[in-house]
């Protein structure tokens, strides 16, 4: 069964500054309405709701807010009751709940009940630093990044300013009894598979593995499952 996909309202939660810098100018030309999501174009895709219903639209994923939304007209609107999100598939990307009932999705890099691999991706936004007639330094407002046009029951999703830099970290799970622990430093690859804890430093040496990308986590991960 499918069923159309309504508006709610946007509630933007703040997040820690790590990792890499997505700046408005960088060299993917990035478009103003998605350098701040998770595909640098809105995709066909699909909905699956715990229910079992699906729906279809043009979809993304907002890093920094945590929201999915779809683009309608040359408007990105935010996707409702997304704490009844089982899955979402745009092309080859698979999204699921980090925790089943809550609206934050990561995505399945290799889904599985019990070991598979996930990654979070979690962005902030922070307005460039910008200068007076003197060289003195303007406070910035952050309030524009904060807030949704709204009207009726309807949320429109901001289309990010110019002059920011979207910053952006990656956290790594493994699927446990229906959970999500995390994967993300040696201590906790230690403590998700503890038959592999002796032999996980010199694996690490071995294969100049610093886990800092996506392929290092990917290696131990296989590593680790006795790929």
């Amino acid at each position: 069964m499918k069923r159309l996909l309504f508006l709610t309202l946007l509630t933007i939660m703040t997040a820690p500054v790590w990792g890499q810098t997505w700046e408005h100018e960088d060299t993917t030309g990035r478009h103003p309405l998605t350098y701040h999501m998770i595909l640098e174009k809105f995709r066909p895709g699909v909905v699956t709701y715990s229910d079992g219903s699906t729906s279809t639209a043009m979809l993304n994923y907002c890093v920094i807010t945590q929201d999915l939304v779809f683009a309608q007209n040359g408007t990105i609107y935010l996707v409702d009751h997304p704490e009844k999100i089982a899955m979402v598939t745009i092309d080859s990307l698979t999204l699921v709940p980090k925790t089943p009932g809550k609206g934050e999705l990561i995505e399945a890099i290799f889904p599985a009940k019990d070991n598979g691999l996930y990654v979070e991706h979690i962005g902030t936004a922070t307005p460039e630093e910008r200068t007076d007639a003197y060289g003195s330094v303007i406070p910035n407002n952050n309030s524009n990044l904060r807030s949704t046009t709204s009207y009726g029951n309807f949320a429109l999703m901001p289309t990010m300013p110019h002059d920011i830099d979207v910053k952006l970290m990656y956290d790594y799970y493994i699927s446990r009894n229906g959970e999500h622990i995390p994967f993300r430093t040696q201590r906790d690859i230690q403590n998700a598979f503890p038959d592999k804890a002796s032999g996980l430093k010199a694996f690490l040496k071995k294969n100049k593995n610093r886990l800092k990308t996506r392929e290092d986590y990917i290696e131990v991960y296989k590593y680790c499952i006795g790929e």
